[in-house]
């Protein structure tokens, strides 16, 4: 699954980071595990949201819009999109998500300011790329479901 990640820009690494938690304090060559998306994966647009919402930074829409195109022309079937203080103010997240939407219809798309709307970054990050992540797997599993409920009689909504 081709998985990517939108973010503010200057806020690449905080799936690399992740909380610095060091598991054993003296072990220097610990293995931390893996992000779901490789730094190559992820891609930052110019905004800036302050921790009380306000917007410090406007979202520039041309410059998202060639990330958008940048995306699909490299087959990206999922984009997580997490943007500082989006849980505060999602406006931002939103206009990505229109935008892509606009330039990429029928990509999935998880914000996170729906998915986990936490003041916590890497914990927010993760949790919002790995929705992105499983989102195609669960969507076509949930397809395949209704086709045989169907099949079998059940003409409800699961």
């Amino acid at each position: 699954m081709n998985t990517y990640l939108i973010t503010t820009k200057g806020f690449k690494d905080v799936l690399e980071i992740a909380r610095i938690k060091r598991y054993d304090l003296y072990d220097l060559f610990i293995d931390k595990p893996l992000p779901l998306v490789s730094r190559s994966s992820i891609f930052e647009v110019t905004e800036r949201m302050a921790y009380d919402g306000s917007i410090r930074i406007s979202l520039d829409e041309e410059e998202s819009r060639k990330v958008i195109r940048t995306l699909a022309g490299l087959g990206a079937e999922s984009i997580g999109i997490c943007l500082l203080h989006s849980y505060v103010n999602p406006v931002h997240e939103q206009t990505l998500k229109r935008l892509i939407e606009e330039e990429a219809p029928g990509m999935y798309v998880s914000l996170s300011s729906e998915i986990s709307p936490k003041y916590k970054e890497y914990e927010r990050t993760s949790t919002t790329v790995t929705n992105a992540y499983l989102m195609k797997g669960v969507a076509r599993y949930l397809h395949y479901l209704k086709e045989e409920f169907e099949k079998n009689g059940f003409n409800r909504d699961i």
